[in-house]
């Protein structure tokens, strides 16, 4: 496993979890399971203080791009860590 590995697994994790929390038929009740997100705001807790306060497509939309971002630099400096700890 390298670099690009690890943060692509880390990003493909938080997409498949937003899609679990998410309803996306019909399409005019787009949003999320719950009423206030919660699990989504929690699971991006640094970043998702930027937009806590939106709608619930912009705050998936906003989580999508940039909490993905953020799982992937998570796993990403995992991987280093591990690497750092347990060299092969």
């Amino acid at each position: 496993m390298n670099n690009k590995t690890a943060f692509f697994i880390g990003l493909i994790l938080h997409l498949f979890f937003i899609w679990t929390r998410i309803k996306i038929f019909p399409f005019k009740d787009f949003g999320c399971i719950n009423k206030d997100c919660t699990s989504i705001v929690v699971a991006d807790i640094p970043i998702s203080i930027i937009y806590l306060a939106f709608s619930d497509p912009i705050l998936i939309l906003f989580s999508s791009i940039l909490g993905s971002l953020l799982w992937g630099l998570y796993f990403f400096l995992i991987y280093k860590l591990f690497y750092k700890l347990f060299p092969y």
